[in-house]
């Protein structure tokens, strides 16, 4: 399995925990080649007479040399089937699922469709995880693009079949639906975000987090978050850069995967064992001794706002408030300002370099030292 250089742009994303961590559901924008994956999932129409057509297809013919195998079916519902096949050294990719969706009868409903393509999708992945295949990292398009000119019901079905599986899952942590359509991205961003409630917040009066905004964008250019995170650079700068539309929850999920990585590599820097579980990590992390009890704060707080499971609309049980506010807004952008200033000032320039590397000083008291004495203003 291989990966070509140039990576899709992260859009948008949502996040749940589960008894095996922190899953989540990502927006891509871009081609679903660029990004490596365990199981890529897209769509051929039947023809009668040749071998299935649409332009995923041909591309995997011309760039990969694989042809969708559509002799034994995995699973099927009705005229829908689902079909896989191992991948080639070249592909970036290591299965295939082909599902073969005709074009919808005029007289189906198309979100109906729509619902019953994406049901029999995950119904196929499930079945594979049932049979023995691990795919932590799964990657499909828009499966169904005629007739669909309701976003909204298309959005809500896909995030509820896929929110089920990554919480059903014992191995799947990452679902990336793509948009290759620029036309059709804002489309299916917006739709995204108000099937899951979210607030948007006009900062551009408010100076304080208007300057927040200003510094985490420019403290990202200046190369604040590097190598492993630089993808999630990219995200999160693309959700504060605008201060007239500034989202509270997808800041909030950008933030989560932040004190995730963050957490990650502090662990390893202090010979810690990092686990599945964010908050025993952090917690870990405040026992140890090693790091400041006001950084672990700033890391427990982007994971609770972080958790869209903690304040989503369709949570089983009733919390209040049921999700972010805009008075949340600032809390988040502080945090978020506060710990890419300790990563910049301790992790990258100072008391210690990140990625496993030697430490400023000869011994481990030091480190701990100095990280003690880190004092960060928000």
């Amino acid at each position: 399995m291989s990966s070509t250089s140039h990576a899709a742009r992260k859009i948008n994303a949502v996040s749940v925990e589960t008894p095996q961590g922190l899953r989540t559901f990502e927006l891509y924008a871009g081609d679903i080649f660029a990004d490596a994956s365990d199981l890529l999932v897209i769509s051929a129409s039947p023809r009668e007479e040749r071998a299935p057509a649409g332009s995923l297809v041909e591309q995997l013919r011309d760039q990969y040399g694989l042809e969708p195998d559509l002799s034994h079916s995995l699973v099927s519902f009705g005229d829908l089937a689902a079909f896989v096949q191992k991948g080639n050294e070249s592909t970036p990719f290591g299965d295939l699922l082909t599902m073969r969706i005709p074009p919808p009868r005029s007289q189906l409903d198309p979100v109906e469709f729509y619902d019953r393509a994406i049901r029999l999708t995950f119904a196929a992945v499930a079945s594979l995880e049932f049979l023995g295949k691990r795919y932590p990292r799964v990657s499909l398009p828009i499966l169904v693009r005629q007739g669909i000119d309701a976003y909204a019901p298309a959005v809500h079905s896909l995030l509820r079949h896929a929110i089920a599986w990554l919480r059903q899952s014992r191995h799947t942590c990452a679902i990336g639906y793509y948009v290759y359509h620029p036309e059709e991205l804002d489309a299916w961003d917006g739709a995204m975000n108000a099937c899951l409630g979210r607030t948007f917040v006009d900062a551009h009066g408010d100076s304080v987090l208007n300057g927040l905004c200003r510094g985490i964008v420019g403290a990202l250019d200046g190369g604040a978050l590097t190598g492993g995170l630089a993808d999630l650079s990219a995200s999160l700068r693309r959700a504060l850069a605008d201060p007239e539309r500034l989202c509270v929850q997808t800041i909030a999920a950008f933030g989560r995967k932040l004190a995730e990585l963050l957490t990650e590599q502090l662990c390893r820097e202090f010979e810690l064992s990092p686990g599945r579980d964010l908050m025993a990590n952090i917690e870990a992390l405040r026992t140890s001794g090693a790091l400041a009890p006001w950084i672990s704060s700033y890391l427990h707080l982007l994971r609770v706002f972080g958790n869209e499971a903690v304040h989503a609309q369709a949570s089983r049980r009733r919390i209040v408030p049921s999700q972010l506010a805009p008075e949340d807004l600032l809390s988040l952008v502080s945090a978020v300002a506060a710990l890419l200033r300790f990563w910049r000032t301790e992790c990258q320039g100072g008391s210690f370099s990140a990625g496993g590397a030697e430490f400023g000083g000869s011994a481990a008291e030091a480190r701990q030292e100095a990280l003690a004495g880190v004092r960060v203003s928000s």
